[in-house]
Parts: structure tokens; C-alpha cells; sequence
């Protein structure tokens, strides 16, 4: 905070209160928590600091936020790109606020891995600020416990120097696991993401936040210990960090431990942010106090309590500080950010320029735009789908009595229905409102609506104002909205309805309401009638053959979205910008530049065509030989492809970076060996990127999508598809290759793309070692650094084996991630299948790993398409409800509210020190699970009620190897997640 320049000493009163009108405002809006922090400190208790960002922003410290800094650092590299390529940076904006900092940092680690973390010096430049001095002088007269931050600065170090007081910091695991184990000599700094001096020790992207080295279990160990005997206060910190998966998984342990109080203040008048009471309430209950104010004023009250002279140095430092000050340390700054952009290699930048370009693209600025000019003002007020029923309800009687007439009651509901789809959008509540009246007359007037299929339209149409709303941003009148809407109605809806079955395309157009969302966001007009060409394409293909409702999702994720994104965002020239990074480093070689910096440009291409195999892999539709390929294998999946043709296709893959992997070679034979990198390495990782697009292209052959569909539908877990023939070849290429790649960054890549490989020939050994290498990267923990599908296919794969232990402790490792940021595109699946697992011997587990972890019960991914795994999980979860005595909700609600309750009820518990088939036996006749003596193993169970209660007609389809009828011929019949049927067991 910056404040004017003024005698401090007038800032109280005799009673020792802030006279300053902000401060006294804060103290009046928080009082209460303040009085309760000032209690905790009368009783002699110490306090646990945990300090964010916040406290380091105002001057002479001067750090940068996160977001400030990550805008200057795009803009800054978008400056330095090549002259040739400076009309595609000029397009991209330089913030995003629907991505936090880190994981655009994660695109700076990505490319310049170490290199990134001397950004950070620059804040070497500020000098401690009040907040920093408060806290110093509280440690130094025993009030606090410890500190914890998540800063890398170091100005409470330099506070506590001033102050004369001894401290350790500690940082890395080692000293975590030192100062559990016999603490520290001084006052304990615990920076949990590391610190400016030490860059080895700094966590400042998404996978390091996420994953063991931002918040691993010592850590939290460590934290959890004085946030049970400490009052803990968060001081400067949004909280957003919560979401992760560890984070959730703390606050469940202080929940279950039980502590002392949490208070967790806010910048006053600051609306953003997390909500942490339903992060952290739902977990530590009333232990959790909520409170904002005004730093340092709000620590500074508190210390005036018992220290005056404290408090009244502070604020006398703090007012002296002149605006002059932080700007002249902002410059500084953005100074040191230029030379450190300014000592990237051309293809360090061109690489970020690529990676970046889909997400900070102008549709993008669009939607930020209106993010900045919105303050996300909700409509709490607006009628959710139970009180449209009920409206509806008393609009019907009403007219009924013909106490209102038809066309009144026609537009208070039309005007209900538009209220309630609009509800969720983002712009001001009077514009908001002005739509709404607009809609109500238009679609009661326009001749548009009035037609023969008025009435599909009338149904739909709000739906496209809001995308159009969204797409358009806050500066578009509720006209230019309104028409953009009705254009897409005008232009595609209305000419499809002519030529086809309206009932039937109206079915489709609802399929297809995702794509809606990404055309109207589309502006140029060439663009624009591309994208129309395609969504007429796709829409009339649809109902002339036919295509189920399942066909129709599928082809728009795999086919439609893709292709209408590329339209959309304005994909760049991939192949121009990879052949600048390929010039730019043969011009090293023939320089006779440094073997370790050509090696890190040549590396630098290769994991950057390995990430964008996905943009790649679309030029291979047109590649002769693979057309070839697709032929034959479309006639006969299990055709064996000469190696041959895949070669052919590797060679022309590789053709526009043939120079380099010639150097690369040539460097091989030559033994010559950089520092950190081996041309071997480089070698395997693109080919890492050839192997990913072959297998992306042929993965929608033949009836795979249809396949996973059935089998998600009868509950198994949905294999991902390829032609086998397809599969073996790449596998032995991909094991060949990946023994030499050692960087994370393509290591769990090539380690997913083995998994996802043996999944066609269910060859669980190559699974099992791809897996266990993931899980020792990333601490044996599933991160955003792992790549679907591990864990889950292994887990699968065990479960169809019969091997319900191995199945259900990867499943476990898989539901780890479902909390995440990273969307795991099979989490129903997921869910209902370790459900299953569990249900076999603890119904009550089962519901309560349901409640905790699938999106229709939790807050877990959202916004993941429901597939048919959640409508089965649903039914069974009701099913497992009624064999306990209650109702779902009744269930929900008993076994989420307490563990003891779980604990002391009627029913079966769970021994995790057993496994599945010795809980069973131990359970004997009183087990609602019986054990097949005329099984071969644990996979057959006779009594397991389960889908079969949901009357699913279709037959189950465990693989594509089945018999004529629909099933496996196996001799250990295998344990999905389906119903049970003669030839075959399905759980």
C-alpha cells in the first residue's frame, strides 16, 4: 500500500488506534477477527505467519505480482522475435487471466529449463518494506512461532539482520526433513517455494506448484505441525494454490487432526480470489475465520496492542516512502527483464513464440478484455431450473384461470427461460438485463422464430446469445450481440433445416453446441465462411448416415473441434517458424558456435515438435503413404503393415529437419558429447515427436471410437484404440527411443506413449515398468507433470486381469489427479470403476470415494463432457445406498459430515491393511459378497449387486477381441464394471 507522505506520529490516538481513515475503516470492518488474534496473543500463544505475494508489492520492496510480471516477460519476448516473424507477435496479447502465471512460466521452463530462474534476481533490486518489518519486530519480541512464505525475495532476511536476530532458512527437502526432525538454531524462515540466492531451490511453474517439489509431504508435514499448536494467520496470500491436488489433501489432515484457529485475511476491498471457505472451510470447519484488511496497517494494530513503539516505528518508515521510490525500482526492473529476454537464442525465442501462440492469440485479448472490464458480477438473484418449474408451474394455473392472457404468459415464461440461460454471464447486470428485454421482444416478433421449425430455434437460440455474449466481449452493444446470434441462425441453422430432417438436425445442432461456442468467436469473414463449410459438412454427413448421438460427440472432439480451432485461432505458420529454428541452428554450426549451445537449439526444436504433434499430425492426411496406410488398415485393422510404409512416413516427417538430425548423427559417430545433453538424446526425442503423430493420426481408424463408447456404456474402462498392427511397430520404435531420453520435459511423454501403446495388446509388464518410471519422476505421486493415461490404463488393465488389489492401488494413484487443473478426459471411468473395486467389500468406501471424487458430487473437473461412466455411477451409488437403509442424499450427507459417524454405523468398514480377497473372506456369511468357489481367482462374485440392477441391454464389449456374440473367450473371466452375463463375469 502507498500512502502519503505525512508526520506518522498523528497517525493515533491516546488509545493507541489508528487515526488514519483507511486504517480505521479496516479496523472497523474486521475488529472482530483482530480482537481475536489479539486474544490468542494475551493467552501467550505464538503465531504461525503464513505469508504470500501481497506483502512484498508495496515500496521499497516493489516485487512485482505474478501477473505484472508474466505480462512484462511475453512482452519483452515478443519484442526480441525476428523481423520475419513479428507480424504473428504483434497478435498475441501479453496476459491471460484464464491461465494463472506459472503455467505460462511452465512455457519459459519448458524451453530454457535452469536458465528460467534468473529471472528472479531482479528482485534483488527492492529493499524490505513495512510488512516485512512488522513481522521482523514480532519475531524479535517472541510473538510468532515461525514464518512461512511463499516468496523467493528475501526481505524478511534482510528485516530480521536489521533487527539483530538469529534465523535459519530453510528451504530444500533436505532441511525440511533436518528441521523436523531437530529444528533450527533461531527463528525458523520456511520458504516453501524456494529463495532467490539459492535458484536450484525455486518453484515457479505448474508442474514444480503442484507436484512434490512446491508442496511435498514433509513440507506439509512441517506446516501441518505448527498450524495444530500455533493460531495460524494468512497474511498477503490469494489462496489459489488450494485447488491443487497436495493442498487439498493438507487441509483434509488439519481437518481430521484437529488444531488451532486459522485466520486468513484479505486485502480489504479485494474481490478476486479463490473461495476459501469452501477450500478450506469444508476441511477445518469452524476452526477457519475470514477477515480483510489493509497491510501493514492491520499487523501493525495488532502489535500496538502490546508494543507502541513497534508499530509507530513501522508506519513512520512506511509513510516516508515516497511513490518516486517504487517506481524507480520498477524501472530497474523491466530493465533487468530486457537483458535477460535479450540473452535468449533465436530459437529459444521462436520456441516460446510457438508454444505460446494457440493460448495469447486475439481471441484471447478478446475474452481478456472483457475479463478486466467485468468484475464478474453473478446474478444470485436469478432463477435456477427447480424455480423455473415452479414458475412455470403457477404461470400455467394462472393462465388456466385467465387471470393472464396467452401472450403474456408466453413472454414471462420465454423471459424465465432466457433469465436462467444468461444467468452465468459475465457482463453488467444492466446490460444483462437490456439483452434479456431485447431477446423477450425479438423472439416473440421476429419472423425468424415463427417458421415451421420456430420452435427448435426458439429453444436454442438463447444459448447462442450467450456464447455470442462471451465471444464478443464487454465493449459489444446487446444489439451486435443479438445479431451475431442471430446470424449463425440465419446463415447455417436455417439452410440445413431446409435440406434435412428437422427433428433430426435439431438433434445434431444440440450435439454440436460446442462448436457453437468456438464459431462465434470467430471474426474474419473468409474465416467465418470456412468455418460455415465445415459445420454444413459435419451437420449433413451426420443425419445422412445416421450417426448416434455417441458418433457425433466423438467426431466433434476428434474431427470438428480441431479443425474449427485451427479456423478460429488463427494457427500459425508451424512450418515457417520451424524452418527459421532450423536455419538459425545450422548457422551456429557454421559458425563453429559452441557444441552445447547448438545441442540446446536442436534440443529446443525437438520437445517443441514433440508438444505440438497434435497441430502436426493433421499435414499427415494428406501424406500419400500414410493415406495408404489408412486404406489398408481401415479394410483390415489387423493387416500387417510393412515397416516400410512407416519408415516412408517417419522420412517424410523428418524431412524439414533431416539437416540437423544429419548433425546430430555426425556428432553421435564422432563421440562428441555436450555438457548436459547427448546428441542420442535429441535424436530419440524427435523421434519421440514422429512416433506421437502416427499415432495421433491413426488412433479414429475403423470403429475404435465405437468401441470405447459400448464399453464405457456397460461400465468398463474405455481402452484407448489403434490398430494393433500400428501399435506393435510403434512400440518397439518408442522402446528403442525412449532409454536414451533422461529431460523430464519428453521423459513422461514417451513413458505415457508406451502406456498408451501397450494398451491395444494389453501387455501389462510394458505397462507396469512405463508406469513405475513416471511415478519415481514425479515422487510416486500423479501430478500435472503426468500424462494421461497413466496411471489409470494399468489400473484397467489389472482390474481385467482379475488383479483387484494392483487394480485399485493404481486407480487410487489415478484419483490423486482428479483434483488437478489437468482435465483427465476418462475421470468417470476412473470413478466408477475404483468404486466398483472398493464396493466389493466396503459399500460405504465406495459411496464416499463417489462423493469425494466424481464431478456430479464433487467439486473434481467440472467442466469434463459427462460421459455414460457418470450415469452408471449415479444408479449405482443409489443402488449401493439402498442396501445400507438410506437415500442418496441421506448417504452423501452422513458419510461426508463425519469419519466417525462412517466409522460407528451399521454395515461393513474397510481394513486397508488386508487385501480384496481377504477382507472377503473374513467376512463369511455375513457379507452381502460371496466368493465363487468355482472361480479360478477373486474375479467372479455371484452376488454383487451391481449394473446389472440397471437393466443395460447392450452387451458388454471388454476389447475388440471378442467373440461373435460380443464377449472374450477367456479362461479368467474379466472384472469391468459392467453386469453380469453367461459367458463372461462383469462386475
Amino acid at each position: 500500500m502507498m500512502m502519503e507522505e505525512e508526520d506518522a506520529s498523528n497517525n493515533y490516538d491516546r488509545n493507541h488506534n489508528f487515526k488514519d481513515s483507511s486504517a480505521a475503516d479496516a479496523v472497523a470492518l474486521d475488529g472482530e477477527t483482530m480482537e481475536k488474534i489479539t486474544n490468542e496473543l494475551r493467552q501467550k500463544k505464538k503465531v504461525f505467519l503464513f505469508l504470500g505475494a501481497g506483502v512484498s508489492v508495496a515500496p521499497p520492496a516493489s516485487a512485482p505480482s505474478w501477473w505484472t510480471l508474466m505480462s512484462t516477460v511475453l512482452e519483452e519476448t515478443f519484442k526480441a522475435v525476428p523481423i520475419e516473424h513479428q507480424k504473428v507477435a504483434r497478435k498475441l496479447a501479453t496476459s491471460d487471466a484464464t491461465r494463472s502465471p506459472e503455467e505460462v512460466m511452465e512455457t519459459y521452463y519448458f524451453v530454457l529449463q535452469d536458465k528460467l530462474f534468473s529471472l528472479f534476481r531482479l528482485l534483488k533490486e527492492g529493499k524490505p518494506n513495512a510488512n516485512h518489518r512488522i513481522v521482523a519486530k514480532m519475531a524479535k519480541r517472541g510473538m510468532l512461532q515461525s514464518v512461512l512464505t511463499t516468496n523467493f525475495d528475501e526481505f524478511i532476511e534482510e528485516a530480521l539482520d536489521d533487527e539483530g536476530l538469529s534465523y535459519q532458512v530453510i528451504c530444500t527437502m533436505d532441511e525440511f526433513k533436518t528441521f523436523l526432525r531437530s529444528g533450527c538454531k533461531g527463528f525458523a524462515v520456511l520458504k516453501i517455494h524456494g529463495t532467490v540466492s539459492r535458484p536450484d531451490t525455486i518453484v515457479a511453474v505448474a508442474n514444480h506448484y503442484k507436484g512434490g517439489k512446491g508442496f511435498s509431504g514433509l513440507k506439509a508435514t512441517v506446516t501441518h505441525h505448527f498450524m495444530k499448536y500455533h493460531p495460524t494467520i494468512f497474511l498477503g496470500y490469494s489462496g489459489w494454490d488450494f485447488v491443487h491436488a497436495n493442498y487439498q489433501e493438507f487441509w483434509k489432515n488439519v481437518g481430521d487432526s484437529g488444531g488451532e484457529m486459522v485466520y486468513f485475511v484479505k486485502f480489504q476491498g479485494y474481490q478476486g480470489g479463490p473461495n476459501i471457505s469452501k477450500l478450506v472451510g469444508r476441511h477445518i470447519g469452524p476452526r477457519l475465520v475470514l477477515g480483510d484488511g489493509i497491510m501493514p496497517e492491520y499487523l501493525c494494530s495488532i502489535v500496538n496492542v502490546f508494543n507502541p513503539e513497534d508499530a509507530l516505528d513501522v508506519m513512520n518508515q512506511h509513510c516516508s516512502v515516497g511513490a518516486d521510490v517504487g517506481n524507480s525500482i520498477i524501472l530497474k526492473q523491466r530493465d533487468y527483464i530486457t537483458r535477460w529476454v535479450g540473452s535468449f537464442s533465436t530459437v529459444a525465442i521462436l520456441a516460446i513464440l510457438w508454444n505460446e501462440s494457440s493460448n495469447l492469440n486475439e481471441i484471447t485479448k478478446s475474452r481478456l478484455e472483457k475479463m478486466k472490464n467485468v468484475k464478474g458480477e453473478s446474478d444470485h438473484e436469478a432463477m435456477n431450473t427447480a424455480g423455473l418449474t415452479a414458475y412455470s408451474m403457477q404461470l400455467a394455473a394462472q393462465y388456466s384461470q385467465g387471470t393472464i392472457s396467452e401472450d403474456e404468459y408466453n413472454e414471462k415464461q420465454r423471459r424465465a427461460t432466457i433469465e436462467i440461460t444468461l444467468s452465468q454471464l459475465s457482463i453488467e447486470k444492466a446490460k444483462k438485463n437490456e439483452l434479456i428485454d431485447l431477446l423477450v421482444h425479438e423472439m416473440g416478433s421476429n419472423s425468424v422464430f415463427n417458421g415451421s421449425n420456430g420452435q427448435a430455434l426458439l429453444a436454442m437460440f438463447p444459448s447462442y446469445v450467450m456464447m455470442s455474449a462471451d465471444a464478443m466481449g464487454s465493449d459489444a452493444s446487446t444489439q451486435e450481440i443479438y445479431d451475431r446470434a442471430l446470424s449463425y441462425i440465419v446463415d447455417i441453422l436455417l439452410p440445413l433445416y431446409e435440406t434435412k430432417d428437422e427433428d433430426r438436425m435439431s438433434e445434431v445442432m444440440y450435439n454440436m453446441r460446442y462448436v457453437h461456442s468456438i464459431f462465434l468467436r470467430i471474426e474474419s469473414p473468409e474465416s467465418r465462411e470456412e468455418a460455415e463449410n465445415l459445420i454444413k459438412s459435419y451437420a449433413k454427413d451426420a443425419v445422412d448416415n445416421e450417426w448416434t448421438n455417441d458418433v457425433i460427440s466423438e467426431k466433434n472432439l476428434k474431427e470438428v473441434v480441431p479443425s474449427l480451432t485451427r479456423i478460429a485461432y488463427q494457427q500459425i505458420d508451424t512450418q515457417a517458424l520451424m524452418n527459421s529454428q532450423v536455419k538459425h541452428v545450422l548457422d551456429l554450426v557454421t559458425q563453429e558456435s559452441s557444441l552445447d549451445d547448438i545441442l540446446d537449439g536442436a534440443f529446443i526444436i525437438a520437445i517443441s515438435m514433440e508438444r505440438q504433434a497434435q497441430y502436426l499430425s493433421s499435414d499427415l492426411y494428406s501424406n500419400p503413404k500414410m493415406i495408404e496406410i489408412i486404406q489398408m488398415l481401415s479394410i483390415n485393422e489387423e493387416k500387417a503393415i510393412p515397416d516400410e510404409m512407416y519408415e516412408s512416413v517417419m522420412s517424410d516427417l523428418s524431412r524439414g529437419v533431416e539437416p540437423i538430425l544429419k548433425v546430430l548423427r555426425d556428432f553421435d559417430d564422432a563421440g562428441a558429447y555436450g555438457e548436459k545433453l547427448h546428441p542420442r538424446e535429441i535424436l530419440a526425442t524427435f523421434d519421440l515427436g514422429f512416433i506421437k503423430c502416427i499415432q495421433l493420426c491413426l488412433k479414429h481408424i475403423g470403429d475404435g471410437a465405437e468401441i470405447q463408447n459400448k464399453r464405457e456404456r456397460n461400465g468398463f474402462y474405455p481402452f484407448d484404440h489403434l490398430p494393433s498392427s500400428a501399435s506393435i511397430y510403434l512400440s518397439n520404435r518408442m522402446e528403442n527411443s525412449v532409454k536414451h531420453i533422461k529431460d523430464d520435459r519428453a521423459e513422461q511423454s514417451a513413458l505415457a506413449m508406451l502406456v498408451s501403446l501397450a494398451e491395444v495388446t494389453r501387455n501389462i509388464e510394458q505397462m507396469e515398468k512405463a508406469v513405475e518410471a513416471s511415478l519415481i519422476i514425479t515422487e510416486g505421486k500423479v501430478t500435472e507433470l503426468t500424462s494421461p493415461p497413466i496411471p489409470e490404463a494399468l489400473a484397467a488393465a489389472y482390474q481385467e486381469d482379475g488383479d483387484m488389489d494392483k487394480a485399485l492401488h493404481y486407480y487410487k494413484l489415478a484419483l490423486e489427479g482428479v483434483h488437478t487443473f489437468i482435465m483427465r478426459e476418462k475421470t468417470d471411468a476412473i470413478v466408477l470403476n475404483a468404486c466398483l473395486i472398493t464396493a466389493m467389500t466396503d459399500r460405504k468406501a465406495a459411496l464416499r470415494t463417489a462423493f469425494d471424487y466424481s464431478p456430479f458430487f464433487s467439486d473434481a473437473q467440472l467442466n469434463i463432457i459427462p460421459k455414460p461412466s457418470r450415469s452408471l455411477l449415479i444408479q449405482q451409488c443409489e443402488a449401493w445406498a439402498e442396501e445400507l437403509g438410506m437415500t442418496l442424499s441421506e448417504a452423501r450427507r452422513i458419510l461426508t459430515e463425519s469419519q466417525e459417524q462412517l466409522e460407528n454405523s451399521e454395515g461393513l468398514s474397510s481394513n486397508s491393511n488386508n487385501t480384496i480377497e481377504e477382507k472377503l473372506r473374513t467376512k463369511g456369511s455375513s457379507a452381502t459378497i460371496e466368493l465363487d468357489s468355482n472361480a479360478e481367482s477373486a474375479s467372479s462374485f455371484k452376488n454383487y449387486q451391481c449394473i446389472e440392477n440397471l437393466n443395460l441391454k447392450e452387451k458388454a464389449l471388454p476389447s475388440e477381441t471378442l467373440t461373435s456374440d460380443g464377449h472374450r473367450p477367456s479362461k479368467k473371466p474379466p472384472i469391468i464394471g459392467g453386469r453380469s452375463c453367461g459367458t463372461c463375469v462383469i462386475m
